[in-house]
């Protein structure tokens, strides 16, 4: 994603027209923790390549994002600059606090953070999506 399409939707992300706000709605999935593993089932996810988890416990939500070969990334959605909570904005995760951003595989595309994201290692079958703690 180039810079101006990036600006253009921090710019209209939290512009609100009618009681809607314009932002990319990532919705929360019913998931079990077991023997170190988080298990969403597939048929929770209603077609979703993006969504949230939250274990008990954790720092922040955990994202969970699907490419085109199926295959899954979980990053924890806390920064790593000053570790505030990311939100998504457009296709890019996005500090509120000092505008850092990140790819949804965690790697950082602007400063000031420097490192990437902490990663979940994600795997699946047929009927879930498994992401080991």
């Amino acid at each position: 994603m180039n810079n101006d399409r990036r600006k253009f939707i921090r710019q209209v992300g939290s512009l609100a027209i009618g009681g809607l706000a314009l932002s990319s709605c990532v919705h929360y999935v019913p998931h079990n923790v077991r023997d170190g593993m988080i298990v969403i089932r597939k048929s929770d996810l209603e077609g979703k390549r993006n969504f949230m988890v939250r274990p008990a416990g954790s720092a922040a939500p955990i994202f969970v994002s699907r490419d085109d070969k199926e295959q899954y990334q979980a990053v924890l959605m806390l920064c790593t600059h000053k570790r505030c909570t990311l939100r998504l904005v457009g296709d890019v995760l996005e500090c509120p606090c000092h505008g850092s951003e990140f790819s949804p595989a965690g790697d950082v595309l602007s400063e000031p953070a420097e490192q990437a994201l902490s990663r979940y290692a994600a795997s699946s079958d047929t009927n879930n999506i498994y992401i080991k703690l």
